[in-house]
This record gives C-alpha cells, sequence and structure tokens, in this order.
C-alpha cells in the first residue's frame, strides 16, 4: 500500500467522527430508555409482538431460524465461511478486513453491555436463552456489523469489475444509448438492500422472541452503522489494493 493521501486522512477522520457520534447516539438512547421516554414504544412493540406470537406460531419459527443466524456463532461461521472462500480466491486483504470488523465488533459490543448493565425485557417469556444483558442488543449490532461489510464489500468487487477497457467502450458506443439508465445502479445498491432486510428482519426476531426491546435494537444498529462507518476507510477494495497474489 502506498502513502496515504490527505483525502485518505480526511477519510479516516471523518469515520472516526462518525464513530464517536454512533457512540453518543447510543449512550442517549440508553439514558431516553432508563427515564421512562421510549416505554410506549417498547411496551406496544412487546405486546404486539405477544399477541402475533398466539396468532402465527409459523412466524416465531421463523422468527427463531432469523436469530439463530445471527446469534454470534452463526456471525462467526458466516464470517469464517466468507473469509475462507476469499483466501481461497487469493484476497487476503479483504479476509482480515472481514475478520478485524466482525470480531472487533462482537468485542465492542460486549464492552458495552457490560458498561450499561441493562436487565432484559420480562413482560414476555422468552423463547431463546440469552445469559447477557440487554444494552444495546448484540444480534443488532452483529448483523448490522457482518452483513453491513459484506455488502461494502461485494458492492465494491461489483464497481471494481465494472470499468470498461477502451475496447469495449468502442464495441458498446451504440448498445450504450438503448440501455435502460439506472440498471447499474440498481444492480450495485442490491447487496445493500439485501444486506438491510437480513438485519431488520433479525433485530425484529429478538423483540418477537421477548428479549429485547425496540430500543435496544435500535441502540444496536447505531452501534454497527458507527463501527462500519470507521473502517470504511480501511476497505481493501480500491485501486492497488486488492491485488492478487501471483
Amino acid at each position: 500500500m502506498g502513502a496515504r493521501s490527505i483525502s485518505d486522512r480526511r477519510s479516516w477522520r471523518r469515520g472516526a467522527g462518525i464513530f464517536v457520534l454512533a457512540l453518543l447516539g447510543v449512550l442517549a438512547i440508553a439514558l431516553l430508555q432508563r427515564s421512562g421516554w421510549f416505554d410506549p414504544l417498547n411496551i406496544a412493540a412487546m405486546k404486539a409482538a405477544g399477541a402475533g406470537r398466539a396468532a402465527a406460531p409459523w412466524i416465531t419459527t421463523v422468527m427463531v431460524a432469523a436469530s439463530a443466524v445471527g446469534d454470534t456463532i452463526g456471525r462467526l461461521f458466516i464470517m469464517a465461511a466468507v473469509a475462507s472462500g476469499l483466501l481461497y480466491r487469493r484476497q487476503r486483504h479483504a479476509a482480515q478486513w472481514l475478520a478485524l470488523v466482525v470480531v472487533g465488533g462482537t468485542l465492542l459490543n460486549t464492552g458495552l453491555k457490560q458498561i450499561f448493565a441493562a436487565p432484559r425485557p420480562d413482560l414476555l417469556p422468552h423463547i431463546d436463552i440469552v445469559h447477557s444483558y440487554s444494552f444495546p442488543s448484540g444480534h443488532s449490532a452483529g448483523t448490522m456489523i457482518l452483513f453491513g461489510a459484506l455488502a461494502m464489500l461485494m458492492h465494491h468487487a461489483l464497481t471494481r469489475h465494472s470499468h470498461p477497457t477502451p475496447l469495449a467502450l468502442s464495441l458498446s458506443k451504440d448498445s450504450a444509448r438503448t440501455e435502460p439508465k439506472g440498471r447499474g445502479k440498481g444492480l450495485y445498491a442490491l447487496p445493500y438492500l439485501a444486506a438491510a432486510l437480513i438485519i431488520a428482519l433479525i433485530g425484529t426476531s429478538r423483540v418477537w422472541l421477548g428479549v429485547h426491546w425496540p430500543s435496544d435494537v435500535l441502540a444496536g444498529w447505531v452501534e454497527g452503522l458507527g463501527w462500519l462507518c470507521l473502517w470504511r476507510h480501511w476497505l481493501p477494495a480500491g485501486r492497488g489494493q486488492e491485488q492478487r497474489v501471483a
């Protein structure tokens, strides 16, 4: 890797600033939750989950499965599988980046849980075995980090391989006029859309199973998003950073 430019340093500072703001956001959510500000939302969502569990048991089966995917073991398994694939394709920097982001984010959430030491909700029977504190949600933070990181890697892979050669430009000059505009942009956004759906499903599952308040989930998402913004600076997807090993 070459020397970092001024724009690179600004990018790191911007990411660090967003991360600090995210931590402050988590703190603000914690204070509002303890003051009762979130009680109407939390209680209403938990009661709705209880009614849904009684009316549609099959949804509970889906939520249990989604929660299992978002568990620490599930996330680490997915991370290890993807990292192994990246190593097989000789993309060592991407594999290292993914492992550091996911493992570091897991440790960050563990530390925050110990700091806030918030008890689990007791409004509904828990349909999951939990032994840790509630705030912020580890499933929500972890899936935001894991699937967000995977979306970032996939997005940059798509954009990296989409730069046409001069020959391809000359051959596609006429066909480019008839190609629908925005088609490429939609393809590039697809990884983020898929990640968002998975993150939302797993976050919802934690409320459905009765083990998290919605405010716990929200704080986890804020934490995970801030962590991703911090690590985006080191994303090994730019030119010269993702060279295949000879």
